[in-house]
Formats: C-alpha cells, sequence, structure tokens
C-alpha cells in the first residue's frame, strides 16, 4: 500500500510540471511557510486552485509533496489564512482524505480537530477509518473510531475495517482493532468474514489471531450454533419441496472445503467450513439442490453403501473420516458423483423452490453460484466437481 502511495505521489509530482500555479500554490507544494504568510497577509486567495493538469487548491499540495512535520505546519497556515477544508482535487480528494490516505497522521488528526467545528454525517467517519486502518498508525484510528462510536461499521459492500486490515493493513493492526472491539464474525454482501480473507490472502498472522478472537465468549456467543442453524435451513427446505415429508439427518463433517452432499437418501452432509463460509440464501439453495437430487430419485440411482453401523453413526451426526462403510457414506470423493444432466437436473428443481418459498430470484441464485465457485479451490471444475458441469454452465442452466 505504501508502494502504491509512492507511485501516486510521484505521478502528481510529474503531472505538476504540466499544472499552472498561483505563488502561493507553490509555496505550499514547498512547504514554505514563511512566503506562503507573507501572501496570505498581501491578500492573496488561499483557496485559488491550480489548473490545468491537476486541479488542486494550495491546501492539498502540501499533502501531496511534503512529510507530516512540514505539512502540518503549511496546513495550519492555510487553514488559519481562510482555507476551505472540504475543497476538492481533480479525484475528488479532500484535504483530510490525503492526510488520512498518505499516511500523514498528524496532519490528519488537526484536520480531524477542524471538522468536529460542523456536523458531519456518520458515513463520512466510516469512509476515513477504512482509510486509516490500510496504514498502521494506531494514534489515528483510536481518534476516527471515537468519531464513528464503533469499529464495526460497515461499507456499502458490507466489508469492515478488520477486513480491509487483513487484506490491506498489517497484523499489529487487526490485534489493535480486535482490541479496540471489532467483530470477527462480521460478513459482507460476498459472505466472507475476516478470516476468509485472511486465508485469501494468506495473511497466516492475522488469521491466527482472528480465529482467537472467533473463539472468545461475546463473539462465540453472537454465532448461532451450527446444526440448529443447518437443521432450520433445511426443515423450511424441506416443508417447500416435501410437504409433509420425514425429516432429514443431517451430519457435519469437519472438511475444510466449503462443501454439501447427499449419498444416501434422506441424509445430507454439510462441511464445517460451509456453514462458516455461507450466508442463510447460499444454504438454501445448496440444500435444495441436495435435496432434489434425492426427491428425483438421483440418490438411489447411485451406489450408496447401506448397514446399520454406518446408519447408526450418521443418525448420531458423527464423522470419523476413513472409518470403512461411513467414509463411503460420508466422503463424496469416494463415491460416484452425479451426472452432469443431474446435476442441472437438481439445478432447475433447486431453482424453483428457491424462487417460489423463499424469495430468490434467478438474479441472486447467479450471485450464489458465483460465490461458491469463487470459494471453490478448484475453480470452475476439478476435484470434487471434476464429473460436474462447469460452474458457468451451471449458471447458464439456471439462466434458461
Amino acid at each position: 500500500m505504501r508502494t502504491k502511495t509512492a507511485m501516486t505521489l510521484l505521478s502528481l509530482l510529474l503531472l505538476s510540471a504540466c499544472t499552472t500555479m498561483t505563488p502561493l500554490t507553490k509555496a505550499a507544494k514547498r512547504c514554505d511557510v514563511v512566503t506562503a504568510r507573507n501572501l496570505i497577509d498581501r491578500g492573496m486567495d488561499v483557496n485559488e486552485a491550480s489548473t490545468g493538469k491537476w486541479t488542486a487548491s494550495p491546501l492539498h499540495w502540501p499533502l501531496y509533496a511534503c512529510d507530516d512535520e512540514k505539512a502540518l505546519e503549511m496546513t495550519k497556515t492555510l487553514v488559519e489564512g481562510g482555507a476551505n477544508l472540504d475543497a476538492e482535487d481533480t479525484v475528488g480528494s479532500t484535504p483530510l482524505s490525503l492526510a488520512v490516505s498518505y499516511g500523514k497522521p498528524k496532519t490528519a488528526v488537526y484536520l480531524i480537530d477542524k471538522y468536529r467545528t460542523t456536523e458531519r454525517p456518520p458515513a463520512f467517519w466510516a469512509d476515513l477509518l477504512f482509510e486509516a486502518v490500510m496504514f498502521t498508525d494506531k494514534g489515528l484510528i483510536r481518534v476516527l473510531v471515537d468519531e464513528t462510536k464503533t469499529t464495526n461499521v460497515q461499507n456499502d459492500r458490507g466489508a469492515t475495517p478488520l477486513m480491509y486490515a487483513v487484506i490491506y493493513g498489517e497484523p499489529a493492526i487487526v490485534e489493535y482493532l480486535l482490541d479496540l472491539g471489532a467483530d470477527p464474525t462480521y460478513r459482507d454482501v460476498y459472505g466472507k468474514s475476516a478470516r476468509d480473507y485472511a486465508m485469501i490472502y494468506k495473511n497466516k498472522k492475522a488469521h491466527a489471531l482472528l480465529k482467537l478472537a472467533e473463539s472468545r465468549p461475546e463473539f462465540a456467543l453472537s454465532q448461532p450454533d451450527p446444526l440448529s442453524r443447518i437443521r432450520t435451513i433445511v426443515n423450511r427446505v424441506r416443508d417447500c419441496m416435501v410437504p409433509g415429508g420425514k425429516d432429514y439427518h443431517i451430519t457435519i463433517s469437519d472438511d475444510d472445503n466449503a462443501n454439501a452432499f447427499i449419498n444416501i437418501s434422506g441424509h445430507i452432509t454439510f462441511t464445517r467450513e460451509a456453514l462458516r463460509q455461507w450466508d442463510d440464501d447460499t444454504l438454501t439453495f445448496v440444500a435444495a439442490h441436495e435435496m432434489a437430487h434425492d426427491i428425483m430419485g438421483h440418490v438411489r440411482k447411485k451406489l450408496a453403501v447401506s448397514g446399520a453401523t454406518t446408519t447408526a453413526m450418521i443418525v448420531a451426526n458423527i464423522f470419523l473420516p476413513g472409518v470403512g462403510y461411513l467414509n463411503h457414506a460420508l466422503n463424496p470423493a469416494v463415491v460416484n458423483n452425479y451426472s452432469k444432466t443431474q446435476e442441472y437436473e437438481a439445478d432447475k428443481l433447486a431453482s424453483e423452490a428457491c424462487e417460489k418459498c423463499f424469495g430468490i430470484t434467478k438474479e441472486k441464485q447467479i450471485e450464489i453460484m458465483e460465490r461458491i465457485r469463487e470459494s471453490s479451490k478448484h475453480g470452475d471444475g476439478g476435484g470434487f466437481w471434476a464429473t460436474h458441469p462447469s460452474w458457468s454452465n451451471r449458471i447458464k442452466n439456471i439462466e434458461q
């Protein structure tokens, strides 16, 4: 992130060669406080913007070109001279947003204090907090959290500052946000949590911190019991697709892939990772898909292992990988998968049920399938999905 910022600053300084500046702007760019004060005292307009390739007020330029100490002194001089705090440059950045995003915490804190004199919407402070966590100044983060009143604000995509810290920041900031009360169980519109992003971006230190945080009593209590949650969803799907039908037995496996499958009629297995990653709509669609295989007779046509011991252990919700017959019942890798035609048929029936009973539109269903494809370790196919149609073709099947 700092490299990207340095490149941006270099580009701006190169653009300045093609930009017309007032004497005050030139002084501000050099952080020449003495000259700037003389020009302001002589009546020069403190808000006259540069023109040409880059438009920006004098207040923007010290934030582009100077270190934090010099930028702070120049900023104070311009603000005392009447500089407009809400002035925007060519790309819509204000001086405060620049101070935050360019890693000038002292200047940012000074400007925040000035902004407090006027009422600002919560989103104003939230946007700045997202920028701040991409840098390592805890003091600035603390000031902005005081303004937002919480670390758990979400942007239009459902992301939290904690997620941004995982992706763009450093483990120290992840730990600091957790200490300030950041909730690691929040999920964005894609169904992903901060720990999911730690896995995606291979941030091992952040992943360890988040895994530990999720086990804290205050966060563990906010997460519904996995079995109760999925049983409620499966029962709703059954009532829709098989009104009056028998209860489905549900097993939760410890597989680290987000997955679900049905190898024995009346028994659906969900992996613990699926319950952690997927939201209720996704689980509803997946449950409907697996149940459709059962309803349409696909399960009976496929080789399945039966036996009193296996059945008893499944009913008890026990999963022991590699244990003889039980492994055949619960492990999709050792049982023939459904044909591509059967997969298309199950998708169609699941799609109709989800739209009719749960208001999950086809557009939403396609989003769900794309999300599963993105989270799959095998992308559009391969692995367990090798004999399945590609996700692209399954999406096309739903669209028809």
